[in-house]
């Protein structure tokens, strides 16, 4: 059995923001893409740029409710420390994967 990943297209990157209620910038800072992101979630709209597995898969995740923690970081003076754990925890979600059947 193989699973194939597809990628979302313009318009469902699109429409996925649009049912979020996100700006470009804001789905951008929402996926921690930095200072370019929102050009790059523009070329992903316009079909200029395809938008990456993961950046996809995280998209659908938020359609799902899903929203990331915010990093819990703390000012300290003097040299750096090891962190203990990471910075941030991602909770689990269910992701469903959708065969195509090709029986026509």
């Amino acid at each position: 059995m193989t699973h194939q990943f597809r990628a979302m297209n313009p318009n469902e990157v699109r429409d996925a923001r649009l049912a979020l209620g996100l700006t470009q910038h804001e789905l951008a800072v929402l996926l921690r893409m930095g200072g370019d992101g929102k050009r790059s979630v523009r070329r992903w709209e316009a079909g200029d740029r395809e938008i990456s597995g993961p950046a996809s898969v995280a998209i659908e995740a938020l359609l799902t409710g899903w929203r990331p923690s915010k990093p819990q970081y703390q000012h300290r003076e003097g040299p750096p420390q090891q962190a203990e754990g990471p910075p941030f925890v991602v909770p689990p979600f269910t992701l469903t994967v959708i065969e195509e059947s090709n029986n026509d």
